[in-house]
This record gives C-alpha cells, sequence and structure tokens, in this order.
C-alpha cells in the first residue's frame, strides 16, 4: 500500500490561520469571537489554525497534515503556541521531510524563528510595513521594516503587535 503522502526533504510547510463564518449560527458549540482578516473585525466563527505540506515533486498535490481549533478562552494557548505543537507533531510523524516553512506575518516572531531555524534549511515570514525589527544584535533601536538593509541573517523581531 502507498502512503497517503508523498514526503520530499525538499517539501514545504505552511501554516496559517483561518475564520469560518458562523455569524448566522450562534448555536455551534465551537463558535467563538476570532477576528477575521477577511471581514477585518471579530465575528462569530470557528478559528483555525492550518498546518498544510506541499510536495516539490508536483507542486498540484498538497496536504492538510493537521490543524488546531482556536479556543484560547479553553486552553490558554495563541495561535503561535498552536504552530510550534504542529510543527513538533509534523517532525515527529513525518520526520525532516521538508527545507521550507511558509507562514504569513501573525507568526512572525523570535520564538518561531528559532524553532524553524532548527529545523529547516529556508523560511519566509511575510512582513507588514509597521512590523519593528532589529537587524544590529542589540546595538540600535527597533525599526520599522521598511528602511533595515537586509543580510538574511541575525535578523531579530520584537513581539509588540
Amino acid at each position: 500500500m502507498e502512503p497517503l503522502i508523498t514526503a520530499h526533504i525538499d517539501g514545504y510547510l505552511i501554516f496559517d490561520d483561518t475564520v469560518s463564518d458562523k455569524r448566522y449560527r450562534e448555536d455551534i458549540q465551537l463558535s467563538g469571537r476570532p477576528y477575521s482578516g477577511n471581514e477585518h473585525k471579530v465575528i462569530l466563527g470557528i478559528g483555525l489554525v492550518n498546518c498544510v505540506y506541499v510536495t516539490p515533486k508536483n507542486y498540484s498535490f498538497c496536504w492538510v497534515i493537521d490543524y488546531l481549533i482556536y479556543e484560547p478562552d479553553r486552553d490558554g494557548k495563541t495561535k503561535r503556541d498552536y504552530l510550534l505543537e504542529m510543527l513538533q507533531g509534523a517532525v515527529i510523524s513525518n520526520g525532516r521531510a521538508f527545507n521550507t516553512v511558509l507562514t504569513d506575518t501573525w507568526y512572525a516572531s523570535q520564538k518561531i524563528m528559532q524553532a524553524i531555524d532548527k529545523l529547516a534549511n529556508i523560511y519566509y515570514f511575510f512582513f507588514k510595513n509597521n512590523l519593528v525589527l532589529d537587524d544590529t544584535e542589540g546595538k540600535e533601536d527597533y525599526l520599522s521594516v521598511e528602511p533595515l538593509s537586509w543580510t538574511g541573517l541575525g535578523t531579530k523581531v520584537r513581539e509588540n503587535y
């Protein structure tokens, strides 16, 4: 029997969050009040953090390998905590069958970068221009991302949002 996922050492792990809109069904037990990026406001819905695996052998194939329902009132965890749990789970279940990790801006934190840096050769975080960073190893104040010179190494994030 062939495995369901075609793993490859150059695979991609993609982490993202989404909200399943439930504004018209207040009786759904898992519903909470997460912020919806699509609506640009807090709505009644179910928040999910997803981990998707893509194999470079054929980019048309991708698999949802893990997801967690975002319930901070129940478990006290953040979306970043969920990402770290799923990253560890992906390593345990798939070995190190990935080389690249992709996330959106929300996950750009020093703790997550350090965890990914130990496992992946390449990772990307998409920064918004209001994010503040330090590329001087603490010698200067944090700056907006726009004027920074990017060397690709040693950039730290201040988590103030």
